[in-house]
């Protein structure tokens, strides 16, 4: 739902669209939602007073509803607490008034919505109410209108939410508007973040990883981390969103942001900050931004015919001159099909920089000239990959004496040289 405004000639235009797609529909488990506190408050209000489940909440569901279609085996009798038989109205009588005692229903009569097998092991669970009423839709063994109406208790521990339904209400789109006043974000025609966590537990999977491929101002991260915050999971996001520059006359240009992207980290930081210090939630809070380049390696393509004295000195380092060690190091990730989001630290050792990336799954060292010392410490720590560049070797002897070194401490790791 979101305000239509003064567009429309005839009707104004308030109904968005949500498309939802699955690969494979049989593999989907089902959609359910929490249950809401007004349901909490409005339907389970009543507290079993004996028994098992003595104190537990649950509400009250008639065992026969009209509309529903004739079902065999579902038209009986029930005797009551005072020894009266009830049964749904209009159809045909069992001719023997026992309780159980069936009768096959046609179209148009009434059935209970279980099989009397069903509405006994309830009963022995002491799940079935009988209330004295004078607006029963039941009939008794004359019948007259029964003095009883019966229902089964739904439990709420064992409630395992609701079906959502296909119109939503509760999200209107202006609420994005509100939201990013709040983060002092200009940015318009959001997605409300509530709606987006409100999809998100459809599926209740606390270790999902959601991508979004038109983040705009990166709302589905804002609503990943404070889902994450209110039920401790631990779910990701992969943001993707084209540069798109900001129009010159707009406030998010006003404000220092030249594109798109640069409002969605914004965003990301500031939300991060605001859930932190309303929630004290110990969640991961960090992001890592990447943007899309060609390969971190020199296009060599010369014959032989075309190398000259500045041509050949230009191969003698492979890597290009404007790419950092994290350049090469994210580059390396990719190419071995390692996931990016995983631990990294950097620190000093030797007077080298030595980059860890998930507790060692990773090691690699970038810097010219590494001392052996540098060399035998990280093959010590038996990583399962290492990584150098070729120019960190003065000659081909010293890269030679690498693959020595680490076949000597580290023989399972997998070395590798840019």
């Amino acid at each position: 739902m979101k305000s239509g405004g003064g567009k429309g000639q005839f009707f104004s235009p308030n109904i968005d669209y949500i498309m939802v797609y699955s690969k494979n529909i049989s593999n989907l488990p089902k959609f359910r939602v929490p249950t809401s506190e007004k349901t909490l408050k409005s339907y389970y209000k009543n507290v079993e007073s004996d028994g098992v489940r003595k104190g537990q909440l649950y509400g009250e569901e008639r065992i026969y509803v009209a509309g529903l279609d004739a079902r065999p085996n579902q038209r009986y009798w029930i005797e009551c607490p005072d020894g009266s038989f009830v049964i749904p109205p209009i159809g045909e009588i069992p001719c023997v008034l026992k309780e159980g005692e069936k009768v096959t229903p046609k179209n148009g009569d009434g059935c209970w919505k279980w099989t009397y097998e069903t509405y006994r092991e309830q009963k022995q669970q002491n799940n079935i109410v009988f209330k004295m009423t004078n607006t029963s839709a039941l009939v008794d063994e004359n019948g007259n209108q029964s003095k009883y109406n019966l229902y089964n208790k739904v439990w709420l521990n064992n409630k395992e939410g609701s079906v959502p339904g296909d119109f939503i209400a509760e999200y209107e789109n202006r609420q994005s508007s509100k939201e990013l006043k709040g983060l002092d974000i200009p940015f318009d025609f959001a997605k409300p973040k509530k709606l987006l966590m409100y999809l998100f537990e459809f599926i209740d999977i606390r270790n999902a990883i959601i991508l979004d491929f038109f983040s705009g101002s990166a709302t589905t991260a804002h609503a990943v981390m404070q889902l994450n915050a209110e039920d401790g999971g631990n779910r990701k996001f992969i943001m993707v969103q084209l540069p798109e520059p900001c129009d010159e006359k707009s406030e998010a240009y006003k404000a220092g942001y030249k594109n798109i992207c640069e409002i969605g980290k914004e965003r990301i930081r500031r939300a991060g900050d605001k859930i932190k210090a309303e929630t004290g939630a110990d969640i991961d809070y960090g992001f890592r931004v990447f943007k899309v380049d060609d390969s971190n390696m020199n296009d060599i393509y010369y014959s032989v015919a075309e190398l000259s004295q500045t041509t050949l000195a230009s191969t003698l380092d492979n890597i290009k001159p404007d790419r950092s060690a994290l350049d090469l190091l994210f580059g390396c990730l990719l190419d071995w099909g390692l996931p990016l989001s995983m631990s990294y630290k950097s620190e000093q050792l030797g007077g080298c920089t030595v980059h860890t990336y998930n507790e060692g799954d990773l090691l690699a060292c970038f810097d010219m000239d590494i001392p052996e010392e540098v060399l035998v410490e990280l093959a010590k720590r038996q990583p399962l990959r290492a990584v150098f560049r070729d120019s960190c070797f003065a000659d081909s002897p010293a890269k030679i004496n690498v693959f020595e070194i680490f076949k000597l401490y580290a023989p399972d790791c997998t070395v590798k040289v840019l």
